[in-house]
Parts: C-alpha cells; sequence; structure tokens
C-alpha cells in the first residue's frame, strides 16, 4: 500500500479504537482487531471523498500504470 502518511494514520487508528498517543509496544493484541481491514477501509473512504469532491485530480493520465487500466 505505500506510505499513507500522518492524515490517514490517525484515521486507521481511530478506525481500529486505538488511541494515537498509544505506545506501540504497550497495546494489547486482542485491541488490536484487524489493522488491514481499517487500513483498506480509510483509504478506500479517502479515495472515494476525493473522487466525489474532486474529481478531476484522478485523471486517466494518473491511472494508466494500473494493469487493469
Amino acid at each position: 500500500m505505500g506510505h499513507k502518511g500522518i492524515a490517514y494514520a490517525d484515521e486507521i487508528l481511530y478506525a481500529d479504537a486505538i488511541s494515537p498517543l498509544s505506545i506501540a509496544k504497550k497495546i494489547p493484541n486482542m485491541q488490536i482487531a484487524d489493522p488491514l481491514k481499517a487500513i483498506s477501509q480509510v483509504v478506500q473512504e479517502g479515495e472515494q471523498h476525493i473522487l466525489n469532491e474532486y474529481p478531476a485530480i484522478i485523471s486517466r493520465e494518473i491511472r494508466d500504470f494500473f494493469e487493469g487500466s
């Protein structure tokens, strides 16, 4: 997935019910519900928001590198 940046990090932690102030090694395994699910959900919501609010930003030229394009 690559680097998502701080803007997404807080949203991903929130979706997984983890405080961004938590010390990583002290978070109980049981509290980490499913980080991949949270990452996927937040990224998809972010992409959808961008497509809805700023459709010109994501154009055919930018997506040409995807195999399915």
